[in-house]
């Protein structure tokens, strides 16, 4: 016999059977093939969504719920109501908040008939009673994620209602409260029957209403039709009180093996946890993590972030320079990458993976959380897209080169938003210095800027003429992204939406891994993976045409002073004059975009270079791209010695017009170099 069936509480005065006055009773014991059997209701539960689990719970099994899809329900009228006085308990663990009141139990619908018990946004307990006037009782105590917790609420006819956690009263409404029993409605385990908004949503035109579902394991819910006392309730608790730890997750964002590894891009499927993985329909290689060999960071694109690529630093804090994004009539809120929840026209792609460089390609659409196009074309049907490519080397440093294709390219875009992305567990206060951004200028004069006080006034003691900005997170590496002065760069301090009385930084979590169609809401506490803002960057075009725009940025992770970073940016945007003297052999100059001397050869068995760095014109870790090399093998000089293979990165990019080389080196001067590369 159930263990829930024969509790009995013997005291001077009374016994108390519970099983008596059981009107259900949930355990969870027979969770199979999508349902739930329980010997009190004729009907299986069904149990849709993308996954659940049957789980080790306080007594036997529970069940857990993914907080996004799964949930049990039963046909109307299938469950048995309680008529007058009653009381309802359950035990449950959170894996995350809701993000709106969400039951554990619920019978009915508000401001119709039935009652509700679970809790609210913050992890406070709730007990509500629905009829002509629905009443609640609402808690200031809030649970902590990953712990069992026990709740019970009663209703006592005339008397009022009460809400308990662990045993303990924490509210309580007196009063007559007009109960209607909802005979003949459905009952919901860990999903709502009324749509809303996430409570913090901060454009609600562009928010979708919303079921809210519990993400939780649950066990022991049980409805009584008898009101329980303070003390009867305080011995159901104690007598269950489970001494094992929740079978729950802890929530890491992903970024594959840790430490120093072999340099390149690599396919893989990175994994987050069970129940978020469970609801994507991707194969073995739905990302793509960049790994270097000189420090344990990373660059990663991954289909959690939407393939918004991040930079991570060794101990693990995220970091990107946003995407392009728009607004306008045709959409709800913003249309941007960030919308496209499941990655539908969010693709990245290898080009190139050598051990001199990798080249990923990154093409998306700008869709707003319906999937509606920004600027639809009238006449081909086209709305806007953008492409981006990645230059990444073996010094952690790359260049991002953006497209959008748009019949309206100048129509009012975002570029660049320095943005921080955080794990379940973290905030932005946690793993960012107060001073959170420093800028810096070609003269090497910089600036830090703190959020201590306020949000910096973006009009104020900046550096003249700065383009590198770096990102002082908790770490050894860190972010850093600049533009060349000749594409007249501006920083501004991102200076909208922060709530400083949770966070003194912006703070949100609408994005990423939320699959609800949601334009922006705020982070009420640190449950979710989540994200934060700090600047804006605006800088000229590097080409434009009628239907598109295109733009290029340095940009990587660093643990090298102002001085370095601005002989890093010279020498990219201002790289040194490059002479070839070899037969059948062409230089084209240097690309930007590619942060590479790009050199035409024909035939040639040799390439002779002159490179006259200077102290105006340094040269930092230089890459050379030799189109039409046709051979597998070369070997690098400098000054007359010849390098290894560490100083000395060689990659061979077979095209379809032939085989090109790809040199890296590790190489830092200020005076003329001579390069000798031969097969």
């Amino acid at each position: 016999m159930r263990l829930s069936m024969i509790l009995i509480f013997i005291t001077a005065f009374e016994v108390i059977s519970f099983g008596d006055n059981v009107v259900v009773d949930w355990g969870f014991e027979d969770v199979s093939n999508r349902s739930v059997s329980e010997k009190d209701i004729s009907a299986l539960g069904s149990i849709p969504g993308a996954w659940y689990k049957s789980t080790t719970g306080v007594v036997g099994k529970g069940i857990q719920f993914d907080g996004y899809t799964s949930f049990i329900s039963y046909p109307s009228g299938q469950v048995p109501q309680p008529e007058g006085s009653f009381t309802v308990e359950a035990w449950f663990a959170l894996g995350a908040y809701p993000t709106n009141l969400c039951p554990i139990l619920v019978t009915g619908k508000p401001g119709e008939s039935g009652f509700f018990l679970g809790v609210d946004e913050l992890g406070h307990p709730a007990f509500e009673i629905y009829g002509q006037k629905d009443i609640s009782v609402l808690s200031e105590e809030s649970v902590e994620l990953r712990k069992w917790y026990h709740i019970a609420g009663v209703f006592e006819e005339k008397q009022g209602i009460r809400v308990y956690l662990n045993g303990k009263m924490l509210k309580d409404f007196k009063g007559d409260v007009d109960y209607t029993p909802a005979n003949g409605q459905q009952v919901f385990i860990a999903r709502h029957s009324v749509k809303r908004k996430p409570v913090g949503t901060i454009r609600p035109h562009a928010t979708e209403d919303v079921f809210t579902f519990l993400d939780a394991i649950i066990d022991e819910i049980k409805i009584y039709n008898k009101t329980y006392s303070d003390e009867e309730i305080q011995k159901i608790y104690t007598e269950l009180k489970p001494k094992n730890e929740p079978d729950l997750q802890l929530r890491k964002l992903p970024s594959g093996p840790k430490g120093k590894g072999t340099f390149g891009a690599f396919y893989t499927t990175l994994r987050y946890y069970d129940a978020w993985d469970s609801a994507w329909r991707v194969g073995e290689h739905a990302d793509v993590v960049v790994r270097f060999d000189n420090n344990p960071c990373k660059f990663i694109f991954w289909r959690g972030t939407s393939y918004i690529p991040n930079w991570v630093t060794e101990n693990d804090i995220w970091y990107n320079n946003e995407f392009t994004e728009t607004w306008g009539d045709d959409v709800k809120g913003c249309a941007e990458p960030m919308s496209d929840k499941q990655c539908r026209h969010s693709q990245v792609r290898i080009i190139e993976s050598n051990p001199a460089r990798a080249v990923i390609h990154w093409r998306y659409a700008l869709v707003d959380n319906w999937y509606e196009f920004a600027r639809v074309d009238e006449y081909t049907g086209w709305g806007e897209w953008a492409d981006e490519y990645y230059y990444i080397y073996p010094d952690a440093v790359g260049t991002r080169k953006i497209t959008i294709h748009s019949s309206k390219p100048k129509s009012p875009h975002e570029w660049f938003e320095g943005m921080l992305v955080m794990s379940p567990g973290q905030r932005p206060d946690e793993i960012l210095d107060a001073d959170a951004v420093t800028l810096i200028n070609m003269n090497g004069e910089s600036k830090k800027f703190s959020w201590k006080d306020r949000i910096p006034d973006p009009n104020v003691d900046y550096p003249a003429n700065a383009v590198i900005q770096v990102v002082n997170t908790r770490s050894q590496y860190k972010p850093f992204a600049a533009a060349a002065i000749q594409h007249h760069p501006e920083f501004k301090m991102f200076d909208i939406e922060a709530r400083r009385e949770v966070c003194i930084f912006p703070w949100w979590n609408h994005w990423p891994t939320s699959p609800k169609a949601c334009d922006g809401r705020y982070a009420l506490t640190d449950d979710l993976a989540s994200h934060s803002s700090l600047t804006h960057l605006f800088w000229d075009s590097i080409a434009e045409t009628e239907t598109s725009m295109t733009k290029v940025m340095l940009h990587g992770l660093t643990n090298k002073s102002a001085d370095d970073m601005v002989k890093l940016i010279s020498s990219w945007s201002n790289p040194p004059e490059i002479k070839v003297s070899s037969s059948h052999v062409k230089s084209s100059g240097y690309d930007i975009v590619e942060r590479a001397f790009i050199i035409e050869c024909e035939n040639a068995s040799e390439v002779q270079i002159t490179l006259s760095a200077s102290v105006e014109r340094p040269l930092v870790n230089p890459a050379f791209v030799i189109k039409n090399w046709n051979s597998d093998t070369a070997q690098v000089s400098v000054n007359g010695i010849k390098l290894n293979n560490k100083k000395a990165r060689l990659g061979f990019s077979e095209k379809l017009e032939g085989t090109d080389l790809i040199v890296w080196l590790d190489l830092d001067s200020e005076k003329v170099m001579q390069i000798h590369i031969e097969k």
